[in-house]
C-alpha cells in the first residue's frame, strides 16, 4: 500500500481511476522530456559544437596516446 502523501498515490482497493492514471502518466512523461532536453543540450550539443568550432577555426586535431607501460 502506498503512502497517501506521495504524489500520484491512491488509497483504496480499486487503485487509480483513468483520470488519475492519465495524470500520473503525464507527470512521468514531463519528467522524461524535461530531463532529456537538458541532458541532450549539455552532454551532446555543446561539446560537439565546441569541437566543430575549434576544427573550423583551424586549430586542428591532435590524437595523443599515453605511453605504454613497460
Amino acid at each position: 500500500m502506498a503512502a497517501p502523501f506521495i504524489q500520484g498515490s491512491e488509497v483504496g482497493k480499486d487503485g487509480l481511476c483513468w483520470w488519475r492514471r492519465l495524470k500520473v502518466f503525464l507527470l512521468i512523461q514531463s519528467d522524461y522530456f524535461g530531463g532529456a532536453s537538458v541532458t541532450i543540450l549539455v552532454y551532446g550539443l555543446l561539446p560537439a559544437s565546441l569541437a566543430a568550432w575549434s576544427l573550423l577555426r583551424g586549430q586542428g586535431f591532435q590524437y595523443i596516446v599515453g605511453a605504454k607501460p613497460s
